[in-house]
């Protein structure tokens, strides 16, 4: 029976396997093509950008006009190092080359980007260089993704050295290494147009007219068990690391004379790795396809941010600044991520050759073992880029993350800030350009009329901003208010909001870790609840069990009914008679009879037997509830006869329910005082959150009156 799953298991877990491995050579190409792709041609870029040129000669034109009032008014500007005429002149003139040889620069990354991938520099590096490469650079690109497919496969379809071939007719410590390797530790090609790797004789066989003979251990034992057609084409499938020629269903269900598998095939744990790297290469093409847009974007805007270099402030720490240091984060993400994929796969393909690191030896790991360290493979290669960034100082584009509706999000957010700079950017170069004071309002001013705007659209606007200012003051705003926001944006500290920030978010942790400790109680106070339900219930029956004896008895039913009958007629004789105290005495012992020994003896005799339908039914509840109480489900595995009990046993069971529903009882009310606790803190973080709130309004409407 367990031969049949586990074959069933392989079975199954193969054609998944085929299926998902397929998939790594299919997304992998269209991460390549996401990665060659252009999304903005040059005519479109060109087009774009005489548009803006336009507009960004009148700004030349007015910062130029500017500056020479500037000197006029203040004469000691013209020899300034930073502000002066030569200083200025200079970034004219650079502003002027960046705008011819920019988009040169670009040609020239894009096709520095196309080589490195074409070359698989990246993979290279990684791997390790293939020292006997004759493809041409083009299909040695369009291969990497079966590469991938086969040397992650190989890793989980190896023959079964350690259980199958350890006698010595098969030594198959020479097939450790199945290459045959240069002195460059390369592994060495044959030469022919297959690019084909020579196999390690001593464990393949001898190559002969692309036949492997049977003078190898491996070769030998395949060949004992196996058909030709097998052995040759896993032989070959390992020599042109070809996926679909090495993994064949026959190949996973051949088995020995004794009944063991030839090929150790790591099921389920080889399927997971597969989804795992599927589901990283469409994580990246989402990540490259938005890098692609984005580079396309940042080069069509690139006169904006190139002419504001005029101004001293936007090469230091303005628009031309953010500019270039996002141009090379975003043209660098792509080599980053590649470098923190392909890291991620290489550690999944040598995890056999992990050693212990206090004996070195190497770790013979079970499933737990390789599900464990996958796990933590992709942690790290999630982890990767940020790690580079703080090591390197290499400011990564985006975050990396291993959800990709967080992804979609956080590029969403991304292109909002980032549609927002260029049309901002657009309409507002000018006030960019124009300084500090009297220039700002000024150019503020004229970019106002030359978006198309008359005087009284100007006007309008200055309205609209003194609502803003009687509206921000009936929110609490005041002038002092004002001049800290204004102090705290000009030295660049965030001011009362970020601290508002931050207060709010300490409350916040304080107020969720005391829902989450007022949670935790509730949750174990619930199974208690039903604890005592079912404690209650099995004393109930337990109850009914005792009164169905007493009725039972009255009428008469077995010896204990019988004696009982005798007790009653004895008092009636002898109120007959006209002894009342015999009669009464009695009355007396028949009652006692009743209730304690003859009830006691009717169950002992009765429980068990199903000679009484319904005290069977009691007794099977009594057994159900006692079960649940103590966390088991008997319920379903119920049998159709009664277990046997005494009486003894009902009652002292009996007590014990109540027992331990008293102290269950007694913990759940401490319980919930703890919770009464967690409440009062809640509503006084609640409270105190309230006045953050207020403060924070009045520290929004300081804001929006500075701007």
């Amino acid at each position: 029976m367990m031969a049949f799953v586990i074959k069933a298991l392989r079975t199954l877990f193969f054609s998944l396997d085929k299926i998902i491995y397929g998939l790594i050579d299919e997304v992998y190409s269209l991460l390549m093509t996401i990665s060659r792709t252009s999304v903005f041609s040059g005519d479109v870029i060109a087009e774009f950008s005489s548009r803006i040129y336009a507009l960004a000669g009148i700004f030349m034109l007015f910062k130029v006009s500017l500056s020479v009032i500037n000197y006029v008014i203040n004469p000691d500007d013209f020899t300034d190092k930073q502000k002066g005429f030569a200083s200025i002149g200079k970034r004219i003139m650079t502003s002027l080359v960046l705008l011819v040889i920019t988009p040169y620069i670009f040609q020239e990354a894009y096709e520095l980007q196309a080589i490195i991938l074409e070359e698989n520099t990246i993979m290279n590096l990684v791997f390790g260089t293939n020292s006997g490469r004759i493809l041409p650079n083009e299909d040695y690109a369009k291969s990497a993704g079966r590469n991938i497919q086969f040397t992650v496969m190989y890793t989980f379809m190896q023959p079964n050295f350690d259980e199958f071939y350890s006698d010595s007719n098969y030594p198959m410590s020479s097939c450790m290494e199945p290459y045959v390797l240069d002195s460059n530790g390369f592994k060495m090609s044959r030469g022919d147009s297959n690019f084909i790797y020579a196999l390690n004789e001593s464990c393949f066989g001898t190559y002969n007219n692309d036949v492997y003979e049977d003078n190898g251990a491996l070769s030998k034992a395949f060949k004992e068990y196996a058909s030709d057609d097998i052995y040759q084409n896993y032989a070959q499938g390992v020599a042109q690391q070809n996926f679909n020629l090495m993994a064949r269903l026959d190949l996973v269900l051949q088995k020995d004379n004794d009944d063991r598998y030839l090929i150790n095939y790591r099921f389920g744990v080889s399927t997971a790795v597969g989804i795992a790297i599927v589901y990283l290469f469409l994580l990246f093409c989402i990540d490259i396809a938005a890098r692609s847009v984005k580079l396309g974007f940042l080069q069509m805007v690139s006169p904006i941010p190139i002419l504001s270099y005029i101004d001293p402030k936007s090469g230091k720490d303005g628009l031309f600044k953010k500019w270039y240091q996002m141009c090379f984060s975003t043209y660098v993400s792509l080599f980053l991520r590649l470098f923190a994929l392909y890291v991620g796969i290489y550690a999944i393909t040598v995890i056999e050759q992990y050693t212990d690191v206090v004996t070195g030896e190497a770790v013979n790991g079970g499933f737990l073992f390789h599900v464990f360290m996958i796990i933590g493979i992709l942690i790290f290669a999630k982890q990767l880029p940020k790690i580079i960034e703080q090591l390197f100082g290499v400011k990564m584009d985006g975050k990396f993350t291993l959800n990709p509706l967080k992804k979609i999000e956080d590029e969403a957010l991304g292109g909002k800030r980032l549609t927002g700079f260029a049309a901002g950017a657009a309409v507002g170069t000018v006030g960019a350009l124009t300084g500090a004071g009297v220039g700002r309002g000024f150019g503020a001013a004229f970019g106002g009329l030359t978006s198309g705007k008359g005087w009284t659209d100007t006007l309008k606007t200055q309205r609209d901003k003194n609502a803003t200012m009687r509206t921000a003051r009936l929110d609490g705003s005041t002038f002092a208010g004002r001049m800290g926001t204004r102090f705290s944006n000009a030295i660049g500290s965030g001011g009362e909001l970020a601290q508002i920030e931050r207060e709010k978010h300490d409350l916040q942790d304080k107020i969720d870790a005391e829902k989450n400790a007022k949670e935790a109680i509730e949750a174990e106070i619930a199974p208690k609840q039903n604890q005592i339900k079912s404690n209650q219930t099995a004393a109930d029956a337990i109850k009914a069990m005792q009164d169905r004896a007493v009725q039972k008895i009255k009428e008469g039913n077995g010896a204990q009914g019988a004696h009982y009958q005798s007790l009653i007629q004895q008092a009636e004789q002898a109120k007959a008679d006209g002894n009342g105290t015999e009669a009464a005495r009695k009355l007396q012992e028949a009652e006692k009879y009743l209730n304690t020994t003859g009830r006691d003896a009717w169950l002992d005799a009765n429980l068990g037997t199903g000679n009484d339908a319904k005290l069977d039914d009691l007794q099977k509840l009594y057994e159900n509830s006692i079960s649940q109480a103590r966390g088991t489900d008997a319920g379903g595995n119920q049998s159709t006869q009664t277990a046997k009990h005494t009486a003894a046993e009902l009652d002292n069971q009996s007590k014990e329910i109540n027992r331990n529903t008293t102290d269950t009882k007694v913990s759940i009310s401490t319980q919930e005082r703890q919770i009464q606790t967690h409440d009062e803190a809640i509503k006084q973080h609640s409270s105190q959150m309230q006045d953050i709130s207020r403060r924070e309004k009045i520290a929004k409407a300081n804001q929006s009156a500075v701007k």
